[in-house]
């Protein structure tokens, strides 16, 4: 599973990016009502709390203020996603020019967390786009209306999984050069790619794919 990737330039210096993502001040404006808790330092706990309540909790891996942030990731406002593995999220901030800074998102370790994946992989866009318009206006964006349980969530994980697979498997035959079985190598990309079925019923803070 390739990791979800995201990517949004914000009027604002890489300081004010850093303090955005992990002051709860901030957060709690533009992350679903959630405040940002941690220390920062490696090793130590990080945890995203709402009413009290922890909705995301996780490890810091690394800290490079203000250009990176690695943590681990494992969601808690689901009981059904609460047990699959954590997963991994990147933050890295990237000044681009005179008061202009590139935020990117990387979200990987999701291949054993489908659940996970289905919850976050439309959400994270609307997160990021809230983050810039606090940034660059004083107000997040307005809450995201909530999303319909999608009615097929193992199909779309099967059929990304699918995707992924055959893309992998013709990439392979291209490298090998002329000459290759094709269908022993797309068969191998086929077996690699382990669809894991969906069990968990997603949680309803989403929001539109940033594609």
């Amino acid at each position: 599973m390739r990791p979800l990737r995201y990517r949004v330039y914000v009027k604002a210096t890489p300081e004010e990016v850093w303090a955005g993502i992990t002051e709860p001040g901030f957060t709690e404006r533009y992350f679903h009502r959630t405040a940002i808790t941690s220390s920062f330092a490696p090793g130590e706990p990080l945890r995203y709390v709402r009413d009290g309540a922890d909705m995301v909790v996780g490890e810091v891996v690394e800290s490079d203020p203000p250009r990176r942030l690695v943590t681990t990731w494992r969601v808690l406002y689901d009981a059904d996603l609460a047990e699959e593995p954590a997963s991994r999220v990147e933050w890295l901030i990237t000044p681009e020019g005179a008061g202009l800074t590139r935020l990117d998102v990387v979200h990987s370790d999701l291949a054993r967390s489908p659940g996970t994946w289905g919850s976050v992989k439309d959400g994270w866009g609307w997160v990021l786009d809230s983050l810039k318009s606090l940034l660059e206006t004083g107000e997040g964006l307005p809450p995201a209306e909530e999303a319909p349980v999608p009615d097929d969530v193992a199909g779309d994980w099967h059929r990304t999984q699918a995707v992924e697979a055959n893309n992998l498997g013709w990439s392979l035959v291209e490298a090998s050069g002329p000459g290759v079985d094709e269908e022993p190598t797309l068969r191998a990309a086929r077996r690699s790619c382990v669809a894991t079925p969906v069990i968990a019923v997603l949680g309803a803070d989403r929001a539109r794919p940033t594609g």
